[in-house]
């Protein structure tokens, strides 16, 4: 009697085995597919051909030509002739941030297209000679700005309040952001 429920016993016990080590190979099978499957789409995104190419298939990278490197069989996207010319014209800037903190004047502004020209930072008051101060245009991550303006309160010759304009400057013109008033003290 104790022999046959010993052999039911382990029956069960390998039938169990066998349904869990199913349940495994089937879960591992499906996340080798899986990967292997993200693996094929990342190829097929990083190496475009030519014939699959086409502008109402692609709108988020209608602003990028495609050009062979050296090798012929990499794909490198580049500044299409139109964004190139964005990147390269006057725009205005957006003031972002003009405000007193500690002993510092501190300004920022961006551009959303625009990557050439300089930055010139203009501090005015009535009857008050003009600071100014000129930075470079860096990229950010989704947009152009002025390196930052950063203007110790010892440059302000007097308190109260002062006119900010950041100038951006390109090929010898020039565009004023909107005026803005800080409380210099």
């Amino acid at each position: 009697m104790k022999i046959k429920n010993r052999k039911k016993l382990s029956k069960k016990k390998l039938a169990l085995l066998i349904a869990c080590l199913l349940l495994l190979g089937s879960v591992g099978g499906y996340i080798a597919y899986s990967v292997n499957k993200t693996a094929d789409n990342n190829k097929k995104l990083s190496t475009v051909e030519d014939n699959q190419v086409e502008d109402e298939e692609q709108p988020l990278v209608d602003d990028y030509e495609d050009s062979t490197n050296s090798s012929g069989k990499e794909k490198v996207l580049q500044p299409s002739a139109s964004s190139r010319s964005a990147q390269n014209s006057l725009e205005k800037p957006n003031i972002t941030r003009a405000e007193q903190t500690g002993d510092f004047i501190r300004v920022s502004a961006i551009f959303s297209q625009s990557s050439s020209g300089r930055c010139i930072l203009k501090i005015s008051k009535v009857g008050q000679p003009t600071i100014q101060k000129e930075v470079s245009i860096v990229v950010g991550p989704s947009y152009y700005a002025c390196n930052g303006f950063r203007v110790p309160r010892t440059e302000i010759p007097s308190a109260g309040k002062w006119d900010i304009i950041v100038v951006h400057e390109l090929n010898g013109e020039a565009v004023n952001s909107d005026r803005k008033t800080i409380n210099v003290h």
